[in-house]
């Protein structure tokens, strides 16, 4: 199979957040983390056009211990979902008052789902 050049297989997660995060975990003996990363304009652009993003999952194995480490990412919305064309007439107060809002339903959203991932 050829391999698209231009397909990002990480998702815009930096090796070295990988790395970092893997370090901690064998450190610290824990095999489920999770790597908070911020939406990308390209995120909101997708989610404007209706296209899913996929859920990021990476499972790195420790060869000394011979364990799987999994590292799921939640992408985050700190970027206002108008932009670059957000409704100058209104206060930019308003606006991140409802960024804020949009980030603190989606943090609680994904840790509803962790919730429920731990508990089953």
């Amino acid at each position: 199979m050829k391999k698209d050049k231009n397909k990002d297989n990480k998702h815009g997660v930096s090796q070295s957040d990988l790395y970092q995060l893997s370090s901690y975990a064998i450190r610290r003996k824990a095999k489920d983390l999770f790597l908070i990363y911020p939406e990308t304009i390209l995120d909101l652009s997708n989610k404007k056009d209706n296209v899913k993003s996929p859920s990021v999952v990476f499972k790195i194995k420790d060869e000394f211990s011979d364990e799987i480490i999994v590292i799921r990412v939640i992408k985050v919305p700190i970027i206002h979902h108008d932009f670059p064309n957000i409704d100058m007439s209104i206060k930019m107060e308003n606006h991140f008052k409802e960024s804020e809002d949009i980030l603190i339903n989606k943090l609680r959203s994904e840790f509803d789902a962790l919730g429920k991932y731990i508990n089953s």
